[in-house]
């Protein structure tokens, strides 16, 4: 039997952390190095994934579905090691291994407590997805076992062998979870001054935003004139806010699932990226 791998934050496509959790899956059970089970509540309505992963992670998501039901409510420790998504101060979700705790941990501020310390002290393996982070906490006196970078798939994202059919578009793609440190404000802005002197290019955004707090505070914003506003289950609509300020040619939303296919079948002329933190 394969060796079973616990991840105890919730897979999705439509932010950072999920995303993780599904490429690891995928990649663990095509590897053939063991099975991984997804032990946070699974919601379909944020999973959109190709026919070749469906067929992957199907079965994935059905045995982490029972593994979850099995355990709701009993108090009952999981007899699987985990490995758990640590963020600042080494705080994570609560989890209900009885075996090893692994952690791969994604710091953005340079800050030790006490309280830090001794949750990595708990860990068995810290495995982290920078140099800086690594070298940091390295003088810091933690150990970290592995560093492991973020890369791109080149299933998805491989060189062209032919151009992109012309639909008379010219495509400017911009990714990453709404929020002010993002600077989304700052694409708005510069995509209508772009779209004013080319009126054949369209927005195409990936800004999907769960977890509400981050849309208020472009309020600070001074490139748009209203934050977005948020709908039911703090799920971020943006297509509405992006005509308010301006953007008329109607922009394009794009699931992170989709996006391979929008630069491999259309073609995108240009990414907008920028950030104020990182």
């Amino acid at each position: 039997m394969n060796r079973v791998l616990g991840l105890n934050w919730q897979p999705s496509s439509v932010h950072g952390w999920g995303l993780i959790a599904l490429n690891f899956a995928y990649y663990m059970m095509r590897s053939g190095r063991g099975e991984p089970r997804f032990v946070a509540p699974i919601d379909d309505r944020l999973i959109g994934l190709d026919d070749e992963w469906t067929r992957t992670l199907a079965p994935i998501l059905a045995a982490s579905r029972d593994l979850i039901g099995a355990g709701e409510g009993s108090g009952v420790a999981l007899d699987i090691p985990l490995l758990k998504a640590v963020g600042q101060d080494f705080a994570a979700l609560p989890d209900r291994s009885s075996v090893a705790t692994h952690a791969l941990v994604v710091f953005e501020l340079t800050a030790m407590t006490n309280e830090a310390r001794a949750r990595a002290a708990d860990l068995e393996k810290i495995v982290v997805c920078s140099t800086w982070l690594r070298e940091w906490l390295e003088s810091e006196g933690i150990t970290v076992s592995a560093m492991v970078h973020h890369g791109v798939d080149m299933d998805l994202f491989r060189p062209r062998t032919a151009p992109p059919p012309d639909d008379g578009v010219f495509r400017v793609f911009s990714g990453g979870k709404l929020e002010y440190r993002k600077g989304q404000d700052l694409v708005v802005a510069a995509f209508k001054r772009f779209h004013a002197r080319h009126a054949d290019a369209r927005l195409c955004f990936a800004w999907t935003n769960l977890f509400g707090g981050g849309p208020g505070d472009f309020a600070a914003a001074r490139h748009v004139t209203a934050p977005p506003s948020a709908y039911a289950g703090q799920e971020v609509g943006v297509t509405g806010w992006l005509v308010d300020n301006g953007i008329d040619r109607k922009p394009r939303p794009v699931w992170q699932c989709g996006i391979a296919r929008c630069f491999g079948t259309y073609g995108c002329g240009t990414v907008s990226q920028p950030g104020r933190r990182e």
